[in-house]
């Protein structure tokens, strides 16, 4: 199964209006909390993507840019 990081998350509009006027990005989710959450790979996709796309480091595509893939491919 794959996640789309947009489908997934919610932004408080007003935290997104002071944040994109500094061009800064911010990633949360209330989702993890109970172990069976956190260890199921569509979990652990959200969070990477999540975590990778607040730090700029996601091809427009959504696939992690250069070093930041799998393995840190």
């Amino acid at each position: 199964m794959k996640l789309d990081p947009a489908a997934c998350t919610t932004v408080n509009l007003t935290l997104d209006k002071t944040f994109a006027e500094k061009k800064s990005k911010v990633f949360a989710t209330t989702l993890g909390h109970n172990n069976a959450t956190m260890e199921a790979p569509v979990y652990l996709d959200l969070v990477t993507r999540g975590l990778l796309w607040a730090c700029d480091k996601l091809n427009e595509d959504g696939t992690p840019k250069a070093g930041y893939g799998p393995g840190g491919k």
